[in-house]
C-alpha cells in the first residue's frame, strides 16, 4: 500500500507561512539584539515590566533569530517550530501577565502558524511504501 502525496496547493501554503513566521520571528529577534534599532528601548522596558534581565533578553532575541532560520531548512524545521511555538506561548503568558492584551493574537497566531509549518512539512516529508 502506498501513501499518496498530499496535494500540491499545500506544499505553497507550507512556504508562505515558513516565510511569514520566519520574517516576523527574525525581526523581532533582531530587534533584542541590535541596540541601534528604533524598538530596542522600547522592547527591553516590555521586558522589565514584565521582570526578566538583560540577560534574558538577549537569550530570547537569541532564540528568536535561531528559530528564525532553524525553520527555513527541512532537517531542522520541527525544532525551529518547537522554538518559535514555545517563544510565543511564553510571550503570550508574560503579555496576558501584565494585562498587554493587544499582543496575544500575534504571539498566538505565530504559534499557529509554526504549528501549521510543522505538521505540512510532516505531510511533505518522503512517502514510505509498505510491502
Amino acid at each position: 500500500m502506498t501513501k499518496q502525496p498530499p496535494p500540491a496547493w499545500t506544499k505553497w501554503i507550507l512556504y508562505l507561512a515558513m516565510l511569514i513566521v520566519a520574517v516576523s520571528i527574525f525581526s523581532a529577534g533582531i530587534n533584542k539584539l541590535v541596540p541601534s534599532f528604533a524598538t530596542y528601548e522600547q522592547l527591553w522596558q516590555q521586558f522589565v515590566d514584565f521582570g526578566y534581565s538583560k540577560t534574558f533578553f538577549t537569550i530570547t532575541g537569541v532564540i528568536e533569530v535561531a528559530a528564525a532560520f532553524l525553520i527555513l531548512l527541512r532537517p531542522t524545521r520541527p525544532l525551529g517550530a518547537f522554538l518559535i511555538i514555545a517563544t510565543m506561548m511564553g510571550a503570550a503568558y508574560s503579555n496576558f501577565g501584565v494585562g498587554a492584551y493587544n499582543f496575544l493574537p500575534v504571539n498566538v497566531m505565530l504559534a499557529l502558524l509554526a504549528a501549521v509549518v510543522a505538521w505540512l512539512d510532516r505531510r511533505h516529508s518522503v512517502v514510505i511504501q509498505r510491502r
